[in-house]
């Protein structure tokens, strides 16, 4: 009987131990220890947050991340003494268990170790049974084996409980302390060391009394073990405990936004310096408390370092949540406005179809159904380049383009990084230079910077360097452009030179009224900057760029809605200077002197200097400049011999004639130029002897110009409506006398306009001034129905 006892315990034993070995043989660690979601934490460029956002099952679970000293110290103590020394299991902790729950007739102590309750946390926490002790044991052996007790510690911190929708110890550091793991005191991490231990009893805001307590008793093990001293635990226990809940910070929303969709549940670091960050939020604030007064309501600004183009500060919106202000409005598609005519400008100066001063036409102009006017609904005949792009003037800059060729703009854009061109350069037609295509301020600030890297590149490298290797933004550290990228075509889309005339140009615009003595302060800085203004006031546009900086700035309302005086230099410009006032200075760019060349030029037209040119100047211009052409306005004129008529061979004495050099601009030119330009001298009339011998235009026409479609509106009571036709005379007094196909339909004296109403088809036009000059031109006309 004894015997049939013995060698049935020995059968049970072989049995159990066979059990376990078929256990250990099975149970094995999944390639994934958790996959549960979590949530999208962005940081700046040193690791301090900047938002996050809920994971997708709604818990603050962010990703897994290196244990801070003190919480790690602390929680070893209180949860796994030996944590260091163990395999994974703790042999007398598991001894010490079974004794106080044989005492107690219940389980009132699991004995686990850390690496056991990783298993426990990797299950859901299943019900606690003597397969389910005995699985742990096992798997927390192999994942010792797999893991380091640094990496063990991570996934314990970042799965633990930490009560309500709080998972892992960094967002309940930030939920219960609004810091980071690494600045909690010991109070701090002691509290959220116990917490994981029953999260559901010990929640701060409820059952606080036991809460204290066991922080306390943490406390004064950790006084015990010398690792805190008397007075820094009686200190320690003085702090309160934590009360509801901390907002996590949201200095970077619609960043965060934009991760959140590129980089779901991860932690990502990012470019930006936080202290920047909120010092520009608080300016975009400050601004938008101005500007609701007239009923705008977004703003969005991006700094970024010219160099590497790495985004330094990144404000899609005003922190608002009315008025569409979770709208990224630095990667919304709006009307550029001016913002891009420093590109046509300096592309200009490149192929050298333009020297920075030449003069260029404006007078009204109107191409098809297409009527560019100045913003203040002036001319001036002829202005600088330079002046017409400081001031902003629509009219000089469409016939620029008109002159460049669109296609070869809309291409350069393109080369340079809008990518918001997504139609053919004859879709856009020449509104591209005055925001008939949308940009982003991420693509137009990326540009800008392109120009100033180009320009910055150009003494380290000694032309033998990429200019657009660093091309556009960059809001990841990760991929910060600290290294060389890939130019396009290996060629800058804008020589270094051009670049550096247009910036010099730039930088010499007035500043806002609140800016208007900036030069009598020895902290402002010099900044190339550029305004731009939508059609209707919908979008006011600023970016400026320094050797170190570029940035950009947008007002308006996302909506589109147009406000009155909604300018780029009103609204815009004022939030650019105060942002660029954060910013530390440097000098300024350097001049590409093996780039430009000097040459003469005409110091009243800008172009090179004719041998007729009286007034020069030597001046620095682009290479290709050099062959641009030469004054068209200095003419030779014959003069009577008092100086007060014009004359010619025909009918006056040649011996008796003095010839002088004259600038003198096309009548339609001359009208509006003289007016401005005081010192303007108009040519001297025609001796009475020689009327017939005149040899300069004495008229020009404004409107319709040659070869031009003219559309009559139908009026509201259907019959047919009427073009108001424009003509100008050098003589004020002079009368014109209209014909149409020959048939005089009226005359006119200063200023020349008469309204017009003819049929469809080809017609001629004949001007026949009171002295006999005469002017013919072609007109289309069309219909509209």
């Amino acid at each position: 009987m004894r015997t049939q006892v013995a060698g049935n315990k020995k059968f049970y034993v072989v049995l159990a131990v066979t059990a376990v070995l078929l256990l250990v043989y099975a149970l094995s660690l999944p390639a994934v220890l958790f996959n549960k979601p979590t949530s999208t934490v962005i940081e700046d460029c040193k690791g301090r947050l900047l938002g996050a956002r809920l994971a997708s099952d709604g818990q603050w679970r962010f990703p897994a991340d290196t244990v801070s000293r003190k919480y790690a110290q602390a929680l070893i103590l209180f949860e796994d003494k030996r944590f260091y020394h163990h395999p994974g299991v703790d042999v007398f902790a598991l001894a010490r268990a079974l004794r106080q729950d044989i005492a107690k007739r219940k389980i009132v102590s699991g004995g686990s170790t850390l690496s056991m309750q990783v298993i426990r946390l990797m299950q859901n926490n299943p019900p606690r049974t003597i397969l389910q002790k005995i699985k742990e044991i096992i798997l927390a052996t192999r994942l010792e084996i797999r893991c380091s007790k640094e990496e063990i510690l991570s996934l314990y911190a970042a799965n633990a409980p930490f009560g309500g929708n709080v998972v892992g110890l960094s967002a309940a550091s930030w939920r219960y302390f609004g810091r980071e793991p690494d600045k909690l005191s010991w109070a701090e991490a002691a509290t959220l060391a116990v917490l994981p231990n029953a999260p559901s009893l010990i929640h701060p805001g409820r059952n606080r009394a036991r809460l204290l307590d066991k922080r306390n008793r943490l406390l004064d093990l950790l006084f015990e073990e010398g690792i805190l001293s008397s007075e820094d635990c009686s200190l320690a226990k003085e702090e309160p405990l934590p009360d509801q809940p901390h907002t996590l910070p949201s200095d970077a929303p619609q960043l965060l936004d934009r991760i959140s969709g590129k980089y779901p549940g991860k932690r990502v670091t990012s470019t930006i310096q936080q202290t920047l960050q909120q010092r520009v939020n608080e300016i975009v604030q400050k601004y938008a408390a101005t500007y609701k007064g007239n009923f705008v309501h977004n703003i969005a600004v991006v700094v970024a370092e010219v160099e590497t183009g790495d985004v330094l500060a990144y404000v899609g919106n005003v922190a608002e949540s009315a008025h569409n202000n979770q709208v990224d409005m630095i990667q919304a598609p709006r009307s550029t406005g001016s913002i891009l005519k420093p590109f046509l400008y300096a592309t200009m100066l490149d192929h050298g179809e333009l020297l920075p001063d030449m003069l260029v036409t404006d007078v009204p102009l109107q191409i098809r159904n297409f009527t560019p006017h100045n913003f203040d609904h002036s001319f001036d005949g002829a202005v600088p380049a330079r002046r017409a792009l400081q001031r902003s003037l629509n009219v000089p800059a469409v016939r620029l383009l008109q002159q460049h060729g669109i296609e070869k703009f809309h291409q350069l854009l393109k080369n340079m990084g809008m990518n918001t061109l997504a139609f053919s350069a004859e879709h856009y037609g020449l509104t591209l230079i005055l925001g008939g295509a949308e940009g982003t301020l991420w693509d137009i600030t990326g540009m800008y910077a392109t120009m100033a890297r180009t320009l910055n590149h150009f003494p380290k490298y000694m032309n033998a360097y990429d200019p657009d290797d660093l091309h556009g933004l960059n809001f990841l550290q990760q991929m910060s452009h600290r290294s060389s990228g890939k130019h396009l075509d290996g060629s800058a889309p804008i020589d270094v030179a051009a670049i550096w005339q247009t910036f010099r140009v730039l930088s010499e615009l007035n500043r806002p009224e609140e800016e208007a003595t900036w030069k009598n302060f020895s902290s402002s800085q010099k900044i190339a900057w550029k305004t731009g203004t939508s059609y209707g006031f919908r979008d006011a546009w600023a970016v400026g760029v320094t050797p170190l900086y570029v940035t950009g700035v947008w007002v308006g309302n996302a909506s589109g809605e147009g406000r009155p005086a909604l300018t780029g230099v009103n609204y815009a410009a004022p939030v650019l200077f105060d942002v660029f006032a954060q910013l530390t200075h440097g000098t300024w760019f350097p001049t590409p002197y093996d780039d430009l060349v000097h040459a003469v030029v005409c110091r009243k037209s800008g172009y090179r200097a004719s041998p007729l040119c009286d007034e020069r100047d030597t001046v620095l211009i682009a290479r290709n400049g050099a062959e641009s052409d030469e004054c068209p306005f200095h003419q030779l004129i014959h003069l009577n011999r008092e100086r007060t008529h014009r004359v010619t061979s025909e009918c006056y004495p040649v011996g008796d004639m003095v010839h002088v050099p004259w600038f003198v601009l096309p009548p339609s030119q001359e009208w509006f130029y003289k007016s401005r330009n005081m010192d303007y001298k108009p040519l001297p009339p025609v001796h009475s002897d020689c009327l017939s011998s005149e040899g300069h235009k004495q008229m020009d026409l404004i409107y319709p110009q040659p070869n031009l479609t003219v559309v009559f509106p139908r009026q509201l009571d259907g019959s047919e409506g009427q073009a108001v036709f424009r003509a100008t005379h050098r003589r004020s007094s002079a009368t014109i006398f209209w014909h149409i196909d020959q048939t005089f339909v009226g005359s006119t004296q200063s200023p020349h306009r008469i309204a017009i109403s003819t049929g469809k088809g080809q017609h001629t036009l004949t001007l026949v001034d009171d002295k006999g000059s005469k002017l013919t031109s072609y007109f289309i006309v069309e219909e509209k129905e």
